[in-house]
């Protein structure tokens, strides 16, 4: 960070984003954004990144990000800056705010502890939601993430539908960025099938895959299953 007095506030225009933004919610996001304009003017600093922020929640926008990034850099809150950097990376639309962002990273990193690329081992249609040290402060983002803390023990919490929540212990030194890897077993059910005649073999129905005998005791995973029950001499279930 070359100069932190030095501020420039960026002039939010507010874009459609992919998924086009309703008209009222454009009218918000252009009110919050020139309410945060005019406190940061006031030298109100925190209740501008409110209004930013508000304003990126109606319509995410990058000039809005970076106004909230930058602002965070004023007032030397550097975790935060660094989190809604990657905010705005993940958001860039050209390769010159890709490049000033990245830029930004490898300042902004000189200044906290990394937890870098947070993941888990979910498939990606379930990639966990991640919280530092207590569930009830807030989500960070999603997984896989970079997340500034301070420097010191942490707790990084994970959580993702149809999985057990987990948690991992990690400690990391100012300008350190250090991986974290969280592995979330799938949550299970139990399944119990007899039959008369016993020993009969249960199978997947749309794999065939054999699963075991009667009396059978399986733990599968929560959803519609089809299972066919089924024995030499006797009519399939």
């Amino acid at each position: 960070i070359r100069n932190l007095t030095a501020f420039l506030l960026v002039a939010a225009t507010l874009v459609a984003s992919p998924r086009a933004a309703r008209a009222d919610a454009a009218t918000e996001a252009q009110l919050q954004f020139e309410l945060g304009s005019e406190l940061y003017k006031q030298g109100r600093y925190p209740e501008a990144i409110e209004r930013f922020i508000a304003s990126y929640r109606q319509v995410p926008n990058s000039n809005v990000v970076l106004n909230v990034v930058q602002t965070f850099i004023f007032l030397k809150r550097f975790e935060d800056a660094y989190n809604w950097n990657e905010t705005f990376l993940s958001i860039a639309a050209t390769d010159a705010q890709r490049q000033a962002g990245n830029s930004r990273r490898g300042d902004l990193g000189k200044r906290v502890a990394v937890l870098d690329g947070v993941k888990s081992l979910v498939p990606a249609a379930a990639d966990a939601e991640l919280f530092i040290d207590r569930a009830e402060l807030g989500s960070v983002g999603r997984a896989p993430r970079r997340v500034a803390v301070k420097a010191g023990d942490h707790r990084v919490i994970a959580r993702a539908k149809d999985f057990d929540e987990r948690t991992v212990s990690v400690s990391v030194k100012t300008a350190e960025s250090k991986p974290v890897q969280i592995e979330l077993p799938p949550l299970l059910g139990t399944v119990r099938i007899r039959s008369v005649p016993p020993g009969a073999i249960v199978r997947d129905d749309a794999t065939g895959a054999e699963l075991g005998k009667t009396p059978a005791e399986l733990r599968l995973r929560p959803a519609a299953q089809r299972l066919v029950v089924e024995l030499a001499g006797w009519v399939s279930q």
